[in-house]
Protein backbone atom coordinates (compact mmCIF):
# COMPACT_ATOMS: atom_id res chain seq x y z
CA UNK A 1 0.00 0.00 0.00
CA UNK A 2 2.83 2.42 0.85
CA UNK A 3 4.52 1.65 -2.45
CA UNK A 4 1.41 2.55 -4.43
CA UNK A 5 0.99 5.76 -2.47
CA UNK A 6 4.63 6.67 -3.07
CA UNK A 7 4.28 6.03 -6.79
CA UNK A 8 1.13 8.15 -7.03
CA UNK A 9 2.74 10.99 -5.07
CA UNK A 10 5.83 10.92 -7.28
CA UNK A 11 3.68 10.94 -10.42
CA UNK A 12 1.65 13.88 -9.15
CA UNK A 13 4.78 15.87 -8.30
CA UNK A 14 6.24 15.15 -11.72
CA UNK A 15 3.10 16.38 -13.46
CA UNK A 16 2.99 19.53 -11.35
CA UNK A 17 6.66 20.26 -12.06
CA UNK A 18 6.21 19.79 -15.83
CA UNK A 19 3.16 22.06 -15.83
CA UNK A 20 5.04 24.83 -14.02
CA UNK A 21 8.04 24.54 -16.34
CA UNK A 22 5.82 24.91 -19.40
CA UNK A 23 3.93 27.90 -18.02
CA UNK A 24 7.16 29.78 -17.24
CA UNK A 25 8.24 29.72 -20.89
CA UNK A 26 4.84 30.97 -22.04
CA UNK A 27 4.72 33.83 -19.51
CA UNK A 28 8.34 35.01 -19.80
CA UNK A 29 8.80 38.67 -18.95
CA UNK A 30 11.93 40.54 -20.06
CA UNK A 31 13.99 41.89 -17.18
CA UNK A 32 14.40 45.65 -17.06
CA UNK A 33 15.43 48.14 -14.34
CA UNK A 34 11.85 48.34 -13.02
CA UNK A 35 11.47 44.60 -12.35
CA UNK A 36 15.11 43.62 -11.74
CA UNK A 37 14.69 43.28 -7.96
CA UNK A 38 11.75 40.91 -8.39
CA UNK A 39 13.57 38.85 -11.03
CA UNK A 40 16.72 38.55 -8.90
CA UNK A 41 14.66 37.54 -5.84
CA UNK A 42 12.83 34.88 -7.88
CA UNK A 43 16.16 33.59 -9.16
CA UNK A 44 17.64 33.26 -5.66
CA UNK A 45 14.51 31.58 -4.27
CA UNK A 46 14.34 29.11 -7.16
CA UNK A 47 18.01 28.23 -6.64
CA UNK A 48 17.33 27.68 -2.93
CA UNK A 49 14.38 25.42 -3.75
CA UNK A 50 16.43 23.38 -6.25
CA UNK A 51 19.11 22.85 -3.58
CA UNK A 52 16.50 21.78 -1.00
CA UNK A 53 17.45 24.72 1.18
CA UNK A 54 14.24 25.44 3.09
CA UNK A 55 14.48 24.33 6.70
CA UNK A 56 18.18 23.50 6.37
CA UNK A 57 21.48 25.29 6.74
CA UNK A 58 23.39 25.52 3.48
CA UNK A 59 27.09 26.26 3.73
CA UNK A 60 29.32 26.74 0.73
CA UNK A 61 32.72 25.70 2.04
CA UNK A 62 34.78 26.59 -1.00
CA UNK A 63 36.61 29.89 -1.24
CA UNK A 64 35.33 32.43 -3.69
CA UNK A 65 38.06 33.46 -6.13
CA UNK A 66 38.17 37.14 -6.96
CA UNK A 67 39.83 38.13 -10.21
Amino acid sequence: MKTKLSIYALAALTLINETQAQSRADNAVPVNPDNFIRAETDHYFSTTVKNGGFGKFNHIRELTIRR
